[in-house]
């Protein structure tokens, strides 16, 4: 049941942040740091050089930005193919190779909040998911649709309808976007200062507002990944022509910088996944 119980727990912190996606695992990115010497024995040398290998699709001898992001989007798009599978395994208690509605809501309610309140906006956001995820709308998700239900960010109508839900929830002044306070739902502003570079990353026009292109961004999932890989190359590009190259990566696996990063946290999903080998089919996909 570890499978149904770590995908549950996603769920409960999705609803307890409610309001939006946040960077979480069920959307592949929330990353524990690496931290002290100790970790450089995650590091296997041969595993990144594999890994470096994999990442270039051209076999030009160089690995870019596009490239890692686009591995990156395809491997957590495999890795989530096979959490839904086990999740399906295990949520499915009539055995009829479906999940439906009181299914998904019984497997979330494995991590219940405290509140009464935010179970009852989990209950209501997750029958939402459900009901733009069953694309035939038979009133149960098979595989694919349960894909796009607990892993929006990787289908168009569930990151639309995620997208659209957080600006609705959080949008106090009703303009159709998000300001700093009402992205991070404070009213506190040093709390919100606190968070101010990530939103103004975010914020690509620079009006102090996220319209819901921008926001789509961060409920993608993808931001703090892409802002992970930006310091990794920072490191290790080191003649900074935009590429790495095997000895460039050779010469800095080690690195503090790269062994206590979040890019490392990744990385190392990634050769786990890899290494056992399982893909999705393009049916599942």
């Amino acid at each position: 049941m570890a499978s149904l119980h770590r995908i549950a727990l996603c769920l409960a912190l999705l609803a307890q942040t409610s309001h939006g996606v946040a960077q979480t695992s069920h959307g592949a990115d929330i990353s524990s740091q690496y931290e002290g010497d100790e970790e450089l024995d995650k590091y296997d040398p041969s595993g990144m050089k594999d890994l470096f290998q994999n990442m270039d699709e051209d076999e030009d001898g160089y690995v870019t930005m596009r490239e890692i992001l686009e591995f990156g989007k395809h491997t957590r798009q495999a890795m989530s193919f096979n959490e839904v599978g086990e999740y399906l395994d295990e949520s499915d208690t009539n055995k009829d190779g479906k999940v439906s509605l009181d299914e998904h809501l019984r497997a979330q309610e494995q991590n219940p909040s405290e509140d009464q309140h935010t179970q009852d906006e989990a209950r209501q956001l997750e029958t939402k998911k459900f009901e733009v995820a069953d694309l035939d709308q038979d009133g149960l998700a098979d595989k694919a649709e349960l894909a796009a239900l607990l892993y929006p960010e990787a289908h168009p109508e569930t990151l639309e309808f995620v997208t659209e839900h957080a600006i609705e929830t959080k949008d106090r002044n009703n303009d159709g976007t998000l300001n700093l306070k009402e992205f991070w739902d404070t009213e506190d502003d040093e709390t919100a200062e606190e968070q101010d570079d990530s939103f103004k990353l975010l914020d690509l026009d620079g009006n102090g507002q996220l319209n819901h292109a921008e926001l789509k961004h961060w409920e993608s999932g993808t931001f703090y990944t892409e802002m992970a890989m930006k310091e990794f190359m920072q490191i290790v590009d080191t003649n900074k022509d935009g590429k790495v190259t095997i000895k460039e990566l050779e010469a800095n696996m080690h690195h503090p910088k790269v062994v206590n990063s979040e890019a490392a946290s990744h990385f190392m999903d990634w050769i786990g996944h890899h290494s056992g080998d399982i893909e999705p089919s393009d049916e599942d996909l």
